[in-house]
């Protein structure tokens, strides 16, 4: 089952995995290290989380109430669909890359 989160300011529903591009963190369509980076921000700030949190977060506000976080907002850090944000999200982004440069 895929969590949803809600988008801020908004009444869309906001898919923490990218079902197109697992590991385009940022929605860009490349596959960059700066994918990993946003997972690892996130964690960061948040410590590793599930995506019903991040839910939470986003309802409350609480992602949005301090600027630097703003542009962690709508992001796909769920790359293996799990419904958690973990190391191991940013890992396979890694991987991913380090395959793609062989």
């Amino acid at each position: 089952m895929r969590m949803k989160g809600l988008c801020p300011h908004a009444t869309d529903r906001w898919d923490w995995h990218n079902r197109h591009s697992a590991q385009d963190v940022d929605g860009n369509s490349e596959i960059a290290p700066l994918d990993a980076l946003h997972i690892l921000n996130a964690l960061s700030n948040h410590g590793a989380v599930d995506t019903q949190e991040l839910d939470r977060l986003f309802a409350t506000d609480e992602i949005l109430s301090q600027p630097a976080r703003i542009a962690e907002g709508m992001r796909h850090f769920d790359v293996n669909g799990d419904g958690k944000v973990s190391p191991h999200d940013a890992l396979l982004v890694l991987n991913r890359l380090g395959v793609s440069q062989e």
